[in-house]
């Protein structure tokens, strides 16, 4: 069974994902008049449909990507403060044990 994209369909694929239709247009390959015509009408031809959807593919799992790698980097932000407080702690406890007065 043939896959159907429509002009509409396309142009909010886009949209939720934010880019531009020149930035569509380059990672299909195709000219940004291409995509301009494309989210214009009421069916798309079935070679340029896969080409367009391969496009939204790999935009999406360049995001997914980014989203890892911003949360590795988060998590490893967040476990460096919880460290530095558990050290801070532990030093300001061992001050007080000590008696001594800062």
């Amino acid at each position: 069974m043939e896959r159907v994209v429509n002009g509409q369909t396309l142009r909010q694929l886009r949209l939720a994902l934010g880019i531009s239709a020149t930035d569509l247009a380059a990672r299909a390959g195709v000219h940004v008049a291409t995509v301009s015509r494309a989210e214009r009408s009421a069916g798309i031809r079935p070679d340029l449909a896969d080409r367009l959807l391969a496009a939204f593919e790999l935009l999406a799992d360049e995001r997914a990507a980014r989203r890892r790698v911003l949360a590795r980097e988060l998590l490893l932000t967040a476990t460096a403060i919880l460290i530095e407080d558990a050290e801070t702690k532990q030093a300001g406890a061992l001050l007080i044990n000590s008696g001594e007065v800062l």
